[in-house]
């Protein structure tokens, strides 16, 4: 909170001296016509509303309950296994209940990382298409800033103070969202 507090100050010091800088280049000089172009771009706003993000995401729930749908199928087993272990204590010698209960609880830590590998290689899975999608992003918006001579392209949660006028979002949206509409999620090989 504070670095991003911090990196936001020196934005806005570094602007105010720009701009006063390009007011007095252009005061001293009457050949001079130099323009500040700046714009704003609400990044939240885009991973919240753009098509291609919301189908990550829902690609990952499905993914997600698909693997809680088998994770309860393998506590079930578990379940019936532990319930038949108990049983068996008053029947077993205690070495071998102790060998018993060895069996089951490598069955309940070969569950515990299989859930745990999942869970990661799912993570990756979405980093993955994220980058993917922010790698298009960064296009749009250098493509943009080229296209109207934007010197400075700011986020609008680094910037205290902006003008609507200066608001690229819609555009960058509309764009993302013409160019990449969907994403297939891809599932790692480990």
């Amino acid at each position: 909170m504070f670095v991003s507090r911090t990196l936001g100050i020196l934005i806005l010091i570094g602007i105010t001296i720009f701009i006063s800088y390009q007011t007095h280049a252009q005061t001293n000089s009457d050949k001079s016509s130099a323009q500040v172009n700046i714009a704003v771009l609400n990044l939240e706003n885009i991973r919240r509303n753009a098509t291609v993000i919301q189908g990550i995401h829902k690609q990952i729930s499905e993914l997600e309950n698909e693997i809680k749908q088998g994770l309860n199928k393998e506590e079930e087993t578990l379940r019936i296994a532990n319930q038949d272990l108990a049983k068996k204590r008053a029947i077993l010698a205690p070495d071998a209940y102790a060998q018993e209960r060895k069996i089951f609880e490598q069955s309940v830590l070969k569950v515990q990382r299989m859930v745990q590998m999942k869970k990661q290689l799912l993570n990756r899975a979405k980093r993955a298409a994220l980058a993917k999608v922010e790698k298009i992003l960064n296009k749009l918006v250098a493509d943009l800033a080229a296209e109207r001579g934007l010197l400075l392209v700011l986020r609008t949660d680094q910037t205290v103070l902006a003008s609507r006028k200066l608001d690229i979002t819609k555009i960058i949206l509309k764009q993302l969202n013409s160019k990449l509409s969907e994403l297939k999620v891809e599932i790692p090989k480990k």
